[in-house]
């Protein structure tokens, strides 16, 4: 389908979900599918197209975000375990 294998879809299928959420992904999911569906519909008036990046940019930058602080709270922990002084005492 469109040039692309299972691995690469799965791949497409699990950025879509954690860039959406799964709230969201099912209507983005049904207008994608009306816009492969009725190919006359696919022309969107240029401020549509605007608001349509807009959103998926924002919608990214909130993932990434997301992504970002809990890798550094990971990373804060990590960091703090491997500071924190041993208990254990040599004879």
């Amino acid at each position: 389908m469109f040039g692309m294998s299972s691995p690469e879809l799965t791949v497409c299928a699990l950025v879509g979900f954690f860039v959406f959420g799964p709230e969201r992904l099912p209507g983005v999911q049904r207008d994608a599918a009306r816009g492969l569906n009725h190919p006359r519909d696919r022309a969107l008036p240029l401020e549509d197209l605007r608001q349509l990046r807009r959103r998926a940019y924002s919608a990214a930058s909130a993932a990434i975000a997301s992504v970002v602080a809990s890798v550094r709270r990971a990373l804060s922990t990590w960091r703090f375990s491997i500071m924190r002084p041993s208990t254990v005492t040599t004879p």
